[in-house]
């Protein structure tokens, strides 16, 4: 596997206090973790972590994330990368064999596209590819920030230089539609376990997330420089300006495809079906959505409280 793929943690120097945590957390829970580490920088170009396994900074100047991002990419030299973001802190251990083995599969089946080390959606019909699902292109995150092992080539394809993490889900799905990029999940078992969406929020710690922090790194952990903040002040309403902003560089990236968009925006019935509770009981499907499948996951363990997803 090491001769395939690294890992690549996508930063940024502000971050820089959590990149000893991340190291740590993989440390615990997946020490036979032998894969390079990078770490995605914006102007440190040595990183050394005390009583820490050696990490490589990617150094990337850019006006965007996505820019950055595609810049980091070019100096990756093997054809995989297991794609984390800076906050995704294991809690649980990682399935090392399973993960060697998908990467394996990837390389001699030469999958183009992404394995997701857990599934971006609730799915109720799928094909099936060697036992794991195969996510239809174009679906409403089927391009994920979750974590995942990706064909670089074809990570490059569906990220943009303009692109934020969040529009890289939304515009990525998009543009995903009618190519031939393969998706795929291992389905509910979760390869990686960390806290879903990650950490951190608008630069604090979920207050969720604080049983997982305290688990991985103990009752005492100090939460008072970033301070914390709860689910409900997440998400908030995008301004005028920024709706434009979203729109605008939606027609750059997508082009006609962001017609695609706007139809799935303003006519959503057919994406937000539950199983049973139509009267004709055709089959459907939950997506779950939300950036980086935050929100997604919330509904998903809310309908299984319910008793609402089988």
């Amino acid at each position: 596997m090491k001769e395939h793929c690294d890992i690549v943690i996508m930063s940024c120097d502000k971050n820089k206090d959590l990149w000893p945590m991340i190291i740590s957390s993989i440390e615990k829970y997946w020490s036979e973790c032998a894969l390079d580490i990078y770490i995605v920088t914006e102007t440190i170009t040595e990183i050394e972590l005390a009583d820490h396994r050696e990490i490589r900074a990617l150094a990337t100047d850019g006006k965007t994330w996505g820019e950055r991002f595609l810049k980091a990419l070019d100096k990756i030299e093997k054809p995989y990368v297991l794609f984390l973001l800076d906050d995704y802190f294991l809690n649980d251990y990682a399935n090392d064999t399973v993960i060697c083995n998908i990467t394996e599969m990837m390389c001699v089946k030469k999958v183009n596209g992404v394995i997701y080390l857990n599934s971006p959606v609730i799915e109720i019909n799928y094909k099936s590819y060697y036992g794991l699902k195969k996510l239809k292109n174009g679906e409403p995150y089927c391009i994920s920030a979750l974590v995942a092992i990706w064909d670089v080539a074809a990570l490059k394809r569906v990220t943009h230089k303009l692109h934020s993490p969040w529009t890289w889900e939304v515009f990525g799905s998009v543009g995903a539609f009618g190519s031939e990029i393969d998706i795929l999940a291992v389905g509910w078992e979760n390869l990686y376990p960390h806290h879903v969406g990650g950490a951190i929020h608008r630069g604090k710690w979920a207050e969720k997330a604080i049983p997982e922090l305290k688990k991985t790194f103990g009752d005492d952990f100090d939460f008072g420089l970033r301070g914390t903040i709860k689910f409900e002040d997440i998400n908030t309403p995008l301004t005028l300006s920024q709706k434009i902003d979203f729109l605008l560089k939606g027609f750059i990236v997508l082009k006609l495809k962001m017609f695609i968009f706007l139809k799935r925006r303003y006519f959503p019935g057919q994406y937000i079906n539950i199983k049973g509770t139509n009267k004709d009981k055709q089959s459907k499907r939950i997506l779950i959505t939300g950036s980086t499948g935050f929100i997604g996951e919330n509904l998903r363990r809310m309908l299984i409280e319910k008793g609402s997803y089988q």
